[in-house]
């Protein structure tokens, strides 16, 4: 009997003792699932943020390898961002015009057999340098176009051309001078372009680089010195302009001959 009194004596205690530790430990369990669930979430965020991070940086790189090739094709074709485009859209625009004067027979006969279509669209760009990679002479000299040869190390009816974008052609000026200027009485004598206006000095320009394409000859090179000879031939063929006080835009007729210019022998052009 004494043994049953103990044991029914101290058996709610036990109880109420056990049932209060089972709900400490499942207070417990809550708090280590809250902190092992926010350890979780705190994993989870400093690993997006190191993903964030390491494609950040990825972004980064990628964007310094393309500003990278960028500058390499910058300093490789000799173009100069941003007014390159607006450049070439100037020059496109200026061939277009030039391309127009071969409506007379005597004019298209200056380029020979040069394909004017592939010229413009392959082998015509804007740069800083030459089509062999030299300085241009400076602010005056508008472009320079280099032969292609064939295996037999002769000349063909086609050519590099670069179209210098410090030059006059694009700035409209030659040092402090706007290209009005430039072209004075004298200059425009000594360089055969006559009274034509500076757009059409322009267009010009762009038919002499279309002979020197074409040239398989080479009789029309340019030598040390404006090419006059070229440049009269070109105003009088394309665009009917002589000099002198009566000079007149010549209506085109179908029995046009081309001017002849003398063969020389000259360096380059």
């Amino acid at each position: 009997m004494a043994t049953e009194f103990l044991r029914n004596r101290f058996a709610a205690p036990n109880a109420q003792r056990n049932a209060f530790f089972r709900r400490e430990r499942q207070k417990q369990l809550q708090v280590s699932a809250v902190s092992m669930n926010l350890g979780l979430r705190i994993v989870q965020e400093a690993q997006m943020k190191s993903i964030r991070l390491q494609l950040l940086v990825a972004m980064v790189l990628l964007a310094g390898t393309s500003v990278f090739a960028q500058t390499q094709s910058t300093l490789e074709n000799g173009y100069k961002s941003p007014s390159s485009d607006d450049n070439r859209d100037a020059l496109q625009s200026i061939i277009t015009k030039a391309r127009a004067r071969f409506a007379r027979p005597k004019c298209t006969a200056l380029i020979g057999s040069l394909d004017v279509d592939e010229w413009a669209k392959k082998y015509v760009s804007v740069g800083s340098k030459t089509p062999k990679g030299n300085d241009f002479i400076g602010p005056y000299e508008a472009a320079r176009t280099v032969s292609f040869l064939n295996q037999d190390h002769q000349r063909i009816a086609m050519g590099r051309t670069v179209f210098s974008e410090n030059s006059f052609f694009f700035t409209g000026k030659i040092g402090e001078k706007s290209t009005e200027a430039y072209f004075d009485g004298q200059k425009r004598a000594d360089t055969g372009v006559g009274i034509l206006s500076v757009d059409k000095i322009l267009e010009l320009i762009v038919i002499h680089e279309m002979v020197h394409a074409g040239d398989v000859r080479g009789r029309y090179d340019d030598g040390e010195r404006p090419n006059k000879e070229l440049n009269s031939a070109i105003r009088k063929n394309c665009f009917g302009s002589y000099l002198g006080p009566t000079d007149h835009e010549e209506p085109v007729s179908a029995t046009d001959n081309v001017v002849p210019l003398a063969s020389r022998k000259l360096h380059g052009h």
